[in-house]
């Protein structure tokens, strides 16, 4: 083989590496940036800050829709309020309704009575472990819950508008 021919084949060869080096190595980085792009989100509806609430109030804000929220009991007129022997230093729970609708999914132990703010509210209960029928109360009014059981184990666990 002539050496001219050779040396155009070297390079021929040279340059094909070099052009495939670039091209893997554009395609590994393409990779590794899609790698590091985060997931596509997805809304799972859980409580934002349910952590620190559960850690600060003793109750756990599991998920819902976003149109029932926590709120500081007296901050508005039309709070649905729970009280509970579950925290004495805070024995009234106060939620916010952002809307005509709303579901809100928490564990309030130790519960003994909702009070309806202007919307009628529905609550699903558990008294000693076993789920009640709904208790519905009416809008600006209270209803009673876990009445049934002396050592108070009513559990609230939905609260529905």
């Amino acid at each position: 083989m002539p050496t001219s021919l050779r040396k155009a084949l070297i390079a021929a060869v040279a340059g094909a590496a070099v052009i495939g080096g670039s091209l893997a190595y554009g395609v590994s980085a393409h990779a590794e940036e899609a790698a590091a792009e985060p997931a596509s989100l997805v809304e799972d509806f859980s409580y934002p800050g349910a952590a620190k609430i559960e850690a600060d109030k003793k109750i756990k804000l599991i998920k819902g829709d976003g149109r029932i929220m926590l709120a500081e009991c007296g901050s508005a007129n039309d709070l649905i309020q729970v009280e509970s022997y579950n925290n004495l230093s805070e024995p009234v729970y106060c939620f916010k309704v952002l809307g005509s609708t709303g579901l809100l999914a928490l564990e309030i132990p130790n519960v003994y009575f909702i009070w309806a703010g202007d919307e009628k509210v529905t609550a699903t209960v558990t008294v000693g472990g076993v789920q009640k029928e709904p208790v519905v109360v009416a809008a600006n009014d209270g209803e009673p819950v876990g009445a049934e059981d002396p050592k108070n184990h009513a559990v609230l666990l939905e609260l529905r508008v």
